[in-house]
């Protein structure tokens, strides 16, 4: 080898003690977690977030059983029958 080759070898070889030396003396510290209690509070907030949506929604479509059909009269005399769905049959007669 020549003497740059030695040179930058013997370099080498000291950078990597140095480095060794200073993860020896690095102090490493845990990750901690928060407590327990936080992550219940907040699986709950969004659980509480999911049900205010949901009753938001069931209250703006207009409840979860609405009517089967609808009957309206026009002046004339004519009555409409709209059948949304095939259920309460009695009513309808």
């Amino acid at each position: 080898m020549s003497n740059f080759e030695e040179r930058l070898l013997s370099a080498l070889k000291q950078d990597m003690i140095s480095r060794s030396e200073e993860d020896t003396m690095a102090v490493r510290t845990p990750v901690t977690r928060g407590p327990r209690w936080r992550r219940g509070y907040g699986l709950a907030a969004a659980a509480a977030g999911v049900a205010a949506v949901a009753a938001a929604t069931v209250t703006i479509s207009g409840g979860i059983g609405g009517a089967a059909f609808a009957v309206t009269s026009d002046p004339d005399g004519d009555v409409g029958v709209r059948i949304d769905d095939f259920r309460d049959a009695e009513g309808l007669e």
